[in-house]
This record gives structure tokens, C-alpha cells and sequence, in this order.
């Protein structure tokens, strides 16, 4: 009978293979740790996380040369003894705890641009959260010790070591966060040198040992090189990475929509048939503007050159921040102007073209232009969202597809273009080269429609917070740039009369145009723009990393009187409630900016984003423009075309 020889039990490792395997054990077990920490942002006190480190690495490594059976009862006792310490310090723990699920939540957030920041409610000293987030590393520490000692030292295996440490660098990769270079070079050091003598552990342990040994330095060289031919600075992640990046952007954007409706830590959802955004901008967070470059839209159009993409306006301002009107204010609109009961179909709140007549205010430019120009060429655009915030469509200037020919979206209020649930591809047409100056009018009917939005126009979109600082500072503001708006008005040629309306008459105080009005009107209100654009270029500097604003002062006071320094959030805020305190009716907008090549494909990063301001020409429409110093020149409302598009239709995208 054929006999089986008895596998034979691994032997102890010798002092050299304990020597080099508890060196590697410090190496791994600390730059795990310290790699995940720095990548979420989460500070720790490095000397007691080192040490407790090392400590831990010498204990593990003299288990391992206990016979197994005593090694293993020793390691459960390591791990009971870290679960007592756990209990008696719980509290110490739970503070643990809390800073670091902060700061994983908030550098997601800052990663995939998503709202749902978190802070502590207790109000405690860093130094306080510091020390309970090194002592929460360090009972991580104990457990993941204990495994990667069998894996590194007793049953020495790289697959099981990466298959332990990989986890805590890739996780933030994957969002296009990096750890910091130090633990992460250290951990890809030890990953290199455990490779390396895997490739000889099979034929002679002993000379897996010796070959570990000598490959340290070896490739802390090559390493040290390479870092040195190829700077951090200089780093730029190769394209399938910043695919699979944008995947996995998307594929969260899209499953925050699906799951949260609308409640949860990250605020977007879902509400109804479609989506549910805020319109709200904060500003009391509008610190140093940090990019990682991610495609956020896909846009196929026949325009070309530079188009202003826009999401949608915010009206109301405070001290902190801007938002919608009222549900309420729509309803006056609606009530006032057009009795809901003379309306055919069934009033929605949401769509003002019911409460006008059928038409929507978005719309009025375009149909001005096409209506004085009918065989002028219109322009195709297909927008499909992979990244941006998921409330909005985002679409050049200016809309030419009404609200009955809109698929996959429909228009909210005055504001903006609402997303269909579960559709992320919209085609819509617009009409380039639109402009007040134009002699443009809107059809009859829809001048009625017209005057009635004026009138809401004037009573929602000229208020200004009541408060003195903001007040006296524009007030200086306006005392330096007046002289240039009136100067330009003089050089053309538009009359001041005795009542202020620069040769505008008007009723109920709102102005009864002809054409030569609506052109001085235009004239008037960007002259004016260009004034206080010059005006704010002349006394700030335009920094994208300015920080944030102190707490409890005002963003745009803080602005013109302080800080001196901002990018596109500060400046159309600023130049928005500075032309309402002209008499120009404002409101702030934010959207991306994108330069499309002669292919009519264009690719916009979330670095594209920009913010910038509507004003509001009587018998025309909101007209946008550009107040940011780094943006001086562009025209936000003008993009050319290049080839005829058909006839516009409803397109299911």
C-alpha cells in the first residue's frame, strides 16, 4: 500500500528572517495608516503614532518566533487586550471617530463637488481631536498588526500583504485624492521589497531573507530616483485613470440621486418626475478654489468659440450667501396678471408660461430675434451630464426651444432648466448672436407677456439687504465709477431727462419702451456694467486662492472694504447688488464656461465653473455679463454657428 508522506509544519523563522520581516512589518503597518489619514486630511500626532507603531511591530515580531500554538493564543491576547483598551477609552475613541468620519465625508465632498460638509458639534481644541484621532489609529493599528504579522512574518505571502494594505491608498486614488508623498513612497517601498523576495521564498526561505535584505536599500534608490526625474509637481495621472475616475464620479452622482430623494448628507435627489434643486449658492465657505480637473459635461454643438453654459439664477441676497424668490412671489406673478381661472390647463407654479400666456421668459430673446429675423440660423446643442451638480441642464445663451418642445426637462420659474429623472442627455436649440442692440421685437403677443414679467422684474430683482456697512460701501463705489458712466452715456448721445430715466418714459414706474428706447435702455445698463467692472478690476485683485470670509462679516462688504482680493463669486455678487443699486434689475448665475474647437465637441472641466451676472432690458429679456477681471472681453451672450441645423422638434434624448 502506496504511503503518504505527512506534510511537514512550517518552520520557525530564523533571526534574520524575523530581523528583515519586522522591519518590514513597521514599514507597512505605519504607511497604511499614515497614508489613509493624510488623504483624508486627518491630522495625527506622528510622534506617538510612530512609536506606538514601532512597538507594536517589535511585539508582533516576537510572537512569530513562538511556536505557533503559543503564538496564536499570544496574538488572541494582543487583541483582547486592544478591545479592553478600546472600552476603557471609549470616549477618546468616539472623538476618534467623529474627526475622522468628518474628514472622510468632507473630502469626498470636496472630491466629487457634492454638498453634505459635516463639522463636530462639540467645540473642542484641534490639539483635542489630534490626540483622539492618533489613539483611534492606533487601536486600528493593533488589529491590522496582528494580521499583517502572519502575512509578512510567519506565512510570509504578498498577495495577502497587498490584499491588507492596498485598500486604505486606493479607496481615495479612486476619487482622485493622493496621500501624502512621504508614507506613500515608504508603503510602495515595502510592497516592492516583499514582491521581490516572494519571486525567491519558494526554493530557499533563507535567501528569501538575505535577498529582502539587500533589495531595501536597492530600491529605496531606485525609488529616491524616480522621484527625482519625476517630481510630485510634475505628475499628471495617465488617461484611463481620469476615465475611471469620471466612472466612478458619475455612477456616485447618479446613485446619490437614486437613493437619498432629496434628504441625506449629500442634498441633491430626486422630486418626482424631476429633479429637485435648491438654487442656492453659499458663500460663507468661498475659500481657496481647488479643481481636479474631471470632465463634468460632454457637449456636442454647431456653435463655436466660447459659450457661456448657464445652470441656473439666484435672486435674493444675503450676508452669506444667495437663493430663489418665494414659491410665493410666482404666485403673485401668476394671480395678478393672469387670474389662475382664465388660464387654460392647469396651473403649474413652476411653469410661468401659463401665467403668461404660454410664454416662458427664458424664451423672450431668442423669439425677439427669430420673430425680427426669421431666416437667420439657429444652432443645435446636445449637453449629457456626467458629472455637474444633477439638479440643472446646463445650455448656452439663449434658449430658442419652448416649453411644449422640451424633452427630458422643463423650465422652473424664471430661473432655470430642471433634469428629467433618469435622463442625463438633453438637445435643445438656441439662437446665437442675440443681442438688444439688434432692433429685435418680440411678437405681439408675447410683448404683453413681456410687460408683465417687467413689472414682477422691477419689484423682485432691485432689493438690497438693509444694512449700513453694504450700503456705504457701494455708495463710495458708485461715487468713483458714476463719472464714466455718464461720460460714456454723453458719448452716446443719450439724453438725461429731468426725471432720471435717460429719455425712457414711463408708467407705474416701469418704462414704456419703443425700439430707440430699448437701445438706449441697453446702452445705459452695460455701460453701466462695464463701469463697475472697471471699477472693481481697479481697486481688487483677482485670486483664486483667496480664503474664505471671516465668520459673521459681510461677503460682499468684506469685498469692497477689506480683503480686496476674490474671483467670480465675489465679483457678480458684488456687481449684481451694485447695479441694483442703480436701478438696473440683477441677479447672480453661476454655470461653466467652454471654448469649442472647429470639431464642435468640447469637454468641460469642473474647473470651467465660473459665476457671472443677468441684467434685465426692458421689452428684450435677461442679457448676461461678464464682470471677472480674468474673463474681461467675453461676451456671454454671443457665440457663432458654423453649419444649419433642421427644423427645431421635441428630441427624446
Amino acid at each position: 500500500m502506496k504511503q503518504h508522506s505527512k506534510r511537514q509544519p512550517r518552520p520557525r523563522p530564523g533571526w534574520l528572517e524575523l530581523l528583515t520581516g519586522g522591519f518590514l512589518l513597521f514599514l507597512l503597518l505605519s504607511s497604511t495608516l499614515w497614508s489613509f489619514s493624510s488623504a483624508v486630511g486627518q491630522s495625527l500626532e506622528l510622534t506617538l503614532f510612530l512609536t506606538g507603531c514601532v512597538l507594536l511591530s517589535v511585539l508582533l515580531t516576537v510572537l512569530c518566533a513562538l511556536p505557533t500554538r503559543w503564538m496564536l493564543v499570544s496574538m488572541a491576547a494582543v487583541l483582547c487586550i486592544d478591545g479592553l483598551v478600546v472600552w476603557q477609552m471609549f470616549t477618546a475613541m468616539r472623538l476618534g471617530e467623529i474627526t475622522f468620519r468628518c474628514s472622510v465625508v468632507n473630502t469626498v465632498c470636496t472630491s466629487l463637488e457634492l454638498d453634505g460638509f459635516i463639522e463636530p458639534i462639540l467645540q473642542l481644541a484641534p490639539s483635542v481631536w489630534i490626540r483622539a484621532a492618533t489613539i483611534l489609529a492606533l487601536a486600528v493599528a493593533a488589529v491590522l498588526v496582528v494580521l499583517l504579522a502572519l502575512a509578512v512574518i510567519r506565512f510570509p505571502s504578498f498577495s495577502a500583504t497587498f490584499l491588507l494594505t492596498a485598500p486604505f491608498v486606493l479607496a481615495p486614488l479612486c476619487i482622485s485624492v493622493t496621500p501624502a508623498w512621504l508614507p506613500l513612497m515608504v508603503l510602495i517601498l515595502a510592497w516592492c521589497v516583499m514582491g521581490l523576495g516572494s519571486l525567491a521564498r519558494r526554493w530557499d526561505q533563507a535567501g528569501a531573507a538575505r535577498l529582502t535584505l539587500v533589495s531595501f536599500p536597492a530600491v529605496a534608490l531606485l525609488l529616491l530616483l524616480l522621484n527625482a526625474a519625476m517630481p510630485q509637481s510634475a505628475y499628471q495621472r495617465p488617461q484611463w485613470a481620469d476615465d475611471a475616475l469620471d466612472s466612478i464620479n458619475n455612477w456616485a452622482t447618479h446613485l446619490n440621486i437614486t437613493l437619498f430623494d432629496g434628504k441625506g448628507p449629500f442634498g441633491f435627489g430626486s422630486g418626482g418626475s424631476f429633479t429637485n434643486a435648491d438654487g442656492k449658492v453659499s458663500l460663507d465657505d468661498a475659500g481657496p478654489l481647488d479643481f481636479s480637473g474631471r470632465t463634468v459635461l460632454e457637449v456636442d454643438t454647431d456653435l463655436r468659440g466660447r459659450i457661456y453654459l448657464r445652470g441656473f439664477s439666484s435672486a435674493v441676497y444675503d450676508s452669506d450667501g444667495w437663493g430663489p424668490l418665494a414659491e410665493s412671489d410666482y404666485h403673485d406673478l401668476g394671480v395678478f396678471h393672469y387670474p389662475i381661472g382664465e388660464v387654460s390647463g392647469q396651473f403649474s407654479l413652476s411653469d410661468l408660461s401659463n401665467a403668461l400666456g404660454g410664454y416662458q421668459p427664458m424664451n423672450f430673446p431668442a423669439l425677439a430675434d427669430r420673430n425680427t429675423f426669421p431666416n437667420k440660423q439657429y444652432a443645435k446643442v446636445t449637453v449629457h451630464n456626467v458629472g455637474a451638480d444633477p439638479g440643472y441642464v446646463y445650455v448656452p445663451y439663449h434658449i430658442l426651444s419652448q416649453p411644449n418642445e422640451l424633452s427630458g426637462t422643463r423650465f422652473m420659474y424664471d430661473s432655470y432648466l430642471a433634469r428629467g429623472e433618469d435622463v442625463w442627455t438633453h438637445t435643445l436649440y438656441v439662437q446665437p448672436g442675440c443681442s438688444p442692440d439688434s432692433g429685435a421685437e418680440l411678437p405681439v403677443a408675447a410683448q404683453d407677456a413681456e410687460e408683465r414679467y417687467q413689472a414682477f422684474v422691477y419689484e423682485k430683482y432691485l432689493t438690497i439687504p438693509i444694512s449700513p456697512e453694504l450700503w456705504e460701501a457701494m455708495e463710495e463705489a458708485a461715487e468713483q465709477f458714476w463719472p464714466q458712466v455718464m461720460e460714456a452715456c454723453r458719448a452716446e448721445e443719450i439724453a438725461n431727462s429731468p426725471d432720471g430715466s435717460y429719455g425712457i418714459t414711463s408708467r407705474n414706474g416701469i418704462p414704456d419702451l419703443t425700439l430707440s428706447d430699448i437701445h438706449s435702455t441697453y446702452l445705459w445698463t452695460m455701460e453701466s456694467a462695464q463701469a463697475i467692472a472697471d471699477y472693481l478690476a481697479s481697486i481688487t485683485q483677482y485670486d483664486p486662492n483667496t480664503p474664505a470670509t471671516p465668520e459673521g462679516e459681510d461677503f460682499v462688504t468684506y469685498f469692497l472694504t477689506e480683503s480686496h482680493r476674490g474671483y467670480c463669486m465675489h465679483y457678480a455678487s458684488a456687481a449684481t447688488l451694485m447695479l441694483r443699486a442703480m436701478g438696473i434689475p440683477a441677479r447672480y448665475v453661476t454655470g461653466y464656461v467652454a471654448d469649442v474647437p472647429s470639431s464642435g465637441h468640447v469637454n468641460v472641466p469642473d474647473s470651467a465653473a465660473h459665476a457671472w451676472v443677468e441684467v434685465y432690458i426692458p421689452g428684450y429679456g435677461w442679457e448676461p455679463v461678464e464682470v471677472t477681471p480674468a474673463y474681461a472681453g467675453s461676451n456671454p451672450g454671443q457665440s457663432g454657428t458654423t453649419t444649419p441645423t433642421p427644423t427645431p422638434t421635441a428630441t427624446p434624448t
